[in-house]
């Protein structure tokens, strides 16, 4: 069984996920910390939504901005209230561990 190393995964992955329309931006180009003077490093000549959020911090997973215009544009006969609900409860953390931990604090 051939050895694959992350970077070779992660390569075909983003190859299979362009493929079936999805666009990629490099990580490097949303960091809390890249040059404001260097513009965004984007892959695709055309990304259905506006430039990306750069991330707070490292700990941000999700760009809120982003997910929310994917949110609208797949469903836009859905009540506005009904959207901003599934975008509060993504990007609400719940596990019974962060659940416990924030009990105890």
């Amino acid at each position: 069984m051939p050895n694959f190393t992350e970077s070779e995964i992660e390569v075909v992955s983003l190859d299979e996920l362009k493929k079936i329309g999805f666009s990629y931006v490099p990580g490097p180009s949303l960091a809390p910390d890249a040059d404001p003077a260097q513009p965004f490093l984007l892959r695709e000549t055309t990304i259905p939504y506006d430039t990306p959020d750069k991330r707070a911090s490292y700990g941000d997973v999700i760009l809120k901005h982003t997910l929310e215009q994917a949110i609208n544009r797949l469903n836009p006969t859905v009540p506005v209230t009904a959207r901003q609900e599934a975008l509060k409860t993504t990007l609400s953390v719940y596990s019974p561990q962060y659940q416990r931990q924030r009990s105890l604090s």
